[in-house]
């Protein structure tokens, strides 16, 4: 199948005739295709068509609920623009740009696109899991093209109050925690914010919902250089948290239950890796930054490589930290995470900039790297899980090379 403007679709699509004569309207497109891969399940699916139903009436019911899941509860929910009451098997739209349905098709390629993904890769993957959809969320996504500003602080917060949040922030560390059950980690996590106020954090097939409506826990809190937004729907029990860093959104964590959102039982997490990489330049020697930190924050004659002959540390021009020393190899990089920090203390003529590196597992593993008159001093530790493990030190390192 050939589509204007664009390369040949090499997949097969399928979709449903609800009926027949000349004005019957069949639409043979991806989200057809996604509409029946997700009755599979239910024995549907691509089946139908080799099993010869003989219930036209059940099939086209069958195929109208799997449409509404599709388009409301995972497209829409993922920060797809879907067409109020649209049928994406028998509705009639024009194929052209500005037109709602198509604009929706376009969203769908686009997600693909940005994910490394093929079409076959979603319709195995929905087949698979309906879940699948949240792997490739429409919208803001890790590198925000600027950062994001709230105008208060305070309780009864409403969802006006961060409509600058709302979108799809796609994570690539998420965590989910059962009770009774091992902890089940991902490359593929979600948050999303919706203009109504309702956040959701997604990972493994799992979320957890909570809305900014004015109740007295739905808080903006401002906490050194971090922003926590929390909503807390108390009658249901269920509380979300996303954490904003220097504007970019960095972590969010929704649970069920408990007590503080690191160690309740019933939760589920998701980290924004690297959320605004940068390169290494802007010297910013009379500035403490809190959190947050990135590359462009670093002064730039950090940058080379420092030893002593049994331990190396290179400093790059993306603030990359390598470090070596015996059969310890191991790097981190300031990328604006919530815990890379800089410091000065000018009193005792000290620079420290902290990179944190979120690891699969919940694995965070911390450089601290301090810059004296006696030299470099470098400091390694895995402060995540606890307790704190000691990786590697290196201390009055010289500078080998620019």
């Amino acid at each position: 199948m050939v589509g204007d403007g664009g390369p040949a679709n090499a997949e097969t699509l399928i979709s449903l005739a609800a009926g027949s004569g000349p004005a019957l309207t069949v639409n043979v497109t991806p989200l057809s295709s996604l509409v029946l891969a997700g009755m599979d399940e239910s024995g549907l699916g691509e089946a139908l068509f080799e099993r010869h139903e003989t219930s036209a009436i059940g099939r086209v019911a069958a195929v109208m609920r799997a449409a509404t899941e599709l388009l409301g509860a995972k497209l829409s929910a993922n920060g797809f623009t879907v067409p109020s009451g649209f049928d994406p098997v028998g509705g009639t739209f024009t194929a052209a740009a500005g037109n709602d349905y198509d604009d929706l098709l376009e969203q769908v390629r686009d997600a693909l696109a940005r994910a490394g993904r093929s079409y076959r890769d979603l319709f195995d993957g929905y087949e698979r899991s309906a879940d699948y959809i949240a792997s490739i969320p429409y919208g803001t996504t890790a590198g925000q093209t600027g950062p994001i500003v709230f105008a208060r602080t305070g309780s009864n917060a409403v969802a006006a109050d961060i409509a600058p949040l709302v979108g799809v922030y796609r994570g690539q560390q998420g965590r989910s925690f059962v009770p009774g059950s091992d902890v089940v980690n991902t490359d593929s996590c979600t948050i999303t914010v919706a203009a109504d106020g309702n956040m959701t954090v997604a990972a493994n097939g799992r979320s957890y919902s909570a809305s900014m409506n004015g109740d007295p826990g739905d808080l903006l809190m401002q906490v050194v250089g971090l922003f926590q937004v929390q909503a807390s729907d108390v009658a249901n029990d269920r509380y979300a948290q996303v954490t904003v860093t220097r504007g970019y959104v960095t972590e969010a964590v929704a649970r069920k239950g408990g007590y503080g959102f690191s160690d309740a039982l019933d939760r589920v997490e998701c980290v924004v890796a690297d959320p605004h990489p940068s390169a290494l330049g802007s010297a910013m020697t009379s500035v403490n930054v809190t959190n947050g930190a990135t590359a462009s924050d670093l002064d730039a004659s950090w940058a080379g490589v420092y030893g002593d002959g049994s331990c190396t540390v290179t400093i790059d021009h993306q603030a990359r930290v390598r470090v070596v020393k015996g059969v310890v190899d191991i790097q981190a990089q300031l990328a604006g995470d919530q815990d890379d920090t800089i410091n000065l203390f000018p009193s005792i003529s000290a620079e420290v900039f902290s990179a944190a590196d979120r690891r699969p597992g919940g694995v965070q593993i911390e450089f601290e790297v301090v810059r004296k008159p006696d030299g470099l001093g470098v400091q390694v530790r895995q402060t995540k899980p606890r307790p704190i493990v000691n990786v590697a030190s290196c201390s009055a390192l010289t500078r080998t090379s620019p």
